[in-house]
């Protein structure tokens, strides 16, 4: 087949799931406000999230969060994502994958940890999880697998060339409202 063929192959079935898609609402909220305890803002934050793709079997949000932490070591997070769910009726599997923006602190271990400096890094997140919420209901329970992986920082500061190698398995559990 030429490849004239399949670039028409193609865009046919890109205008038909286009098509298709505008016309299946499954989940009537769209957006979403969820309060996570753990996963990838820390110990906690607040998360707005939109669906972006909204299918009977499938959906995908994108969603972005805040936490501050007063006087830790990481004060500052931000996290951000998108999540594919796979639906079953209420039930759903989370599958998503992100990354999260974080401000730490350079405190002096020799003279009583005294703030010597701040600077951002980042990190990169993941999502395996159940969530709960019905096609017309407000109301969203999560809970998830979210590991956390950073760039090895073997001194007090950052080193933006460092490899990605501080894996931190972590969790979260949420609830949320939607509108």
């Amino acid at each position: 087949m030429k490849p004239q063929a399949y670039f028409i192959l193609f865009v046919i079935s890109f205008v038909t799931i286009n098509g298709y898609s505008q016309k299946v609402s499954s989940l009537q909220n769209r957006n979403s406000i969820h309060l996570e305890l753990g996963g990838s803002g820390g110990y906690y934050s607040l998360i707005y999230e939109r669906n972006i793709i909204n299918h009977n079997s499938f959906k995908t949000s994108g969603q972005v969060g805040f936490s501050y932490f007063p006087g830790f070591w990481n004060d500052i997070w931000v996290p951000i994502g998108i999540n594919e769910q796979f639906s079953f009726n209420a039930h759903h599997i989370e599958l998503g994958i992100g990354s999260f923006a974080l401000r730490e602190m350079a405190r002096d271990r020799m003279n009583d940890y005294s703030i010597t400096g701040r600077f951002w890094t980042y990190g990169l997140s993941g999502r395996l999880g159940y969530r709960y919420q019905k096609p017309d209901g407000r109301f969203i329970w999560r809970i998830g697998f979210t590991p956390l992986l950073q760039r090895e920082r073997p001194g007090l500061y950052y080193d933006p060339t460092a490899p990605f190698r501080r894996f931190t398995p972590w969790g979260g559990v949420s609830v949320g409202y939607a509108w």
